[in-house]
């Protein structure tokens, strides 16, 4: 069938085929949390198809632009079986992807400080301040993708996003943002139209960004920034242990010469 694949043309999908397949797999006995789960990530892949067209190779570059949005390998796969199941029941399995426990199975660049600092620098002095701000936000507070809808108005005005507190200068960066821009409750960060940011503008944005700024797009995507609070935390965390442990000697040393039995000699 090789030589036909080539010759076949795109596949439009439309909600109501969606809705074919769902019932499909209700008949099949599916369960329905399992449905709700199908329909949302089929939702996704529909978003995704801006054209309505699915061609050889579309759900490889899906795969690989959720990828860029932060998702793990096995998000990746669940959401690529669940299309290459929606092209099979369309009667298109040349369409599929095949090989799915490959995808994203490399480790996922880190981005260096000195590099997360650079995207800062240029958003600052390029004018972009909602870069500069979607960026430091992400990295001094984790958020990812998926958090980042819970950077709120009230949580900027509260000083806490969750349990994690906002430090004060982002603090007053954020507050002085959401006023100029007329943003008075909801998301800090929305698009175009208002709405919260999703997931395909931040990748959007953060690949522009790191284009501009002259570093690799895939070392700027939203996990790795958002990965930088915990490695900050790491390092300092490492640097500190030998001065915690010379603090807590010192604790003991001014024990045992309150209440040490005595007659002990040093180890």
């Amino acid at each position: 069938m090789g030589d036909r694949d080539q010759t076949l043309p795109p596949l439009r999908v439309r909600p109501d085929d969606v809705k074919g397949f769902l019932a499909s797999l209700e008949g099949q006995g599916r369960c329905r949390s399992t449905l709700l789960a199908y329909a949302s990530k089929l939702d996704t892949f529909l978003s995704y198809v801006t054209d309505g067209l699915v061609r050889k190779g579309t759900l490889a570059q899906w795969g690989e632009s959720l990828r860029e949005q932060g998702y793990s390998s096995a998000t990746i796969n669940s959401y690529l079986s669940a299309a290459n199941g929606f092209v099979s029941y369309l009667g298109r399995r040349d369409l599929q992807l095949i090989g799915l426990p490959n995808v994203n199975h490399s480790p996922r660049p880190a981005i260096t400080r000195a590099e997360y600092l650079a995207a800062l620098s240029f958003a600052r002095s390029a004018g972009r301040e909602r870069d500069y701000l979607l960026v430091k936000a992400m990295a001094v507070l984790g958020l990812s993708a998926s958090s980042l809808e819970s950077l709120t108005v009230d949580a900027v005005e509260r000083g806490f996003v969750g349990q994690t507190c906002i430090p004060k200068p982002l603090g007053r960066e954020l507050r002085s943002f959401v006023t100029r821009q007329g943003i008075s409750s909801g998301p800090v960060f929305r698009g175009r139209d208002g709405t919260p940011l999703g997931r395909n503008s931040l990748a959007a944005a953060l690949r522009a960004l790191a284009c501009r700024a002259g570093i690799q797009p895939e070392r700027l995507s939203a996990s790795a920034v958002s990965s930088l609070r915990k490695a900050a935390f790491r390092q300092i965390e490492h640097d500190l242990r030998p001065l915690v442990a010379h603090a807590y000697d010192g604790l003991l040393d001014a024990e045992q010469a309150t209440i040490g039995w005595g007659g002990d000699s040093d180890c």
